[in-house]
């Protein structure tokens, strides 16, 4: 295999010629021997192996050409996370454009927003304000308290959790959040 540089190089010629949204490429499965002869079990596709160079069966490779999806697919990434939104986030689609613009100011010797509608990320480049974005978590299914399901036959039949389940996620993924924006973060320098 080649070094990592290659590889990130190779993701962001692809990028460049993207004008903009989501890649994906799928790596392959392992496969079953249809023949005794047959002593390759796995072959990675060659374009996933082109601009990942990981020869590794079930892996899928996500790229974007804006930081706001990065941390998207990082957070949404985490179990029990199902919603993401950066600065106003839904919020703002009942905003006028006018009303959720963040017009640039002096900011001392700088230059800054007035506001930060956009959570410190505008057309896809960060622009110097902070970063601002909340991701929702689902309360957790498994609880102490019997509740009705169905079995595998579809009989009807109560599920009853035992052992220790946590009641609230919260205390947990605030520093998993924290760790991931920081990988993502860490990530996308790295790439620079």
């Amino acid at each position: 295999m080649f070094p990592r540089e290659t590889y990130v190089s190779r993701r962001d010629e692809m990028k460049a010629r993207m004008e903009s949204g989501l890649i994906l490429l799928l790596g392959n499965s392992e496969s079953p021997m249809n023949y005794a002869d047959n002593c390759y079990r796995f072959r990675q596709d060659s374009t996933f192996l082109y601009f990942f160079g990981l020869d590794q069966p079930d892996l899928a490779g996500v790229t974007d050409t804006r930081p706001t999806a990065d941390l998207a697919v990082g957070m949404l990434s985490i179990p029990a996370a199902k919603g993401f939104e950066v600065g106003s986030g839904f919020a703002g689609t009942r905003m006028r454009g006018s009303d959720h613009n963040d017009p640039y100011v002096k900011k001392g010797h700088s230059l800054g927003t007035v506001t930060n509608h956009s959570g410190g990320i505008q057309g896809g480049i960060s622009n110097g304000e902070p970063i601002v974005f909340r991701v929702a978590f689902k309360p957790p299914a498994t609880i102490g308290v019997a509740q009705r399901t169905a079995d595998y036959s579809g009989g009807e039949t109560t599920l009853e959790a035992r052992g220790r389940h946590d009641p609230c996620v919260v205390p947990r993924a605030v520093p998993i959040v924290e760790a991931m924006a920081a990988l993502v973060l860490a990530d996308l320098a790295l790439i620079q």
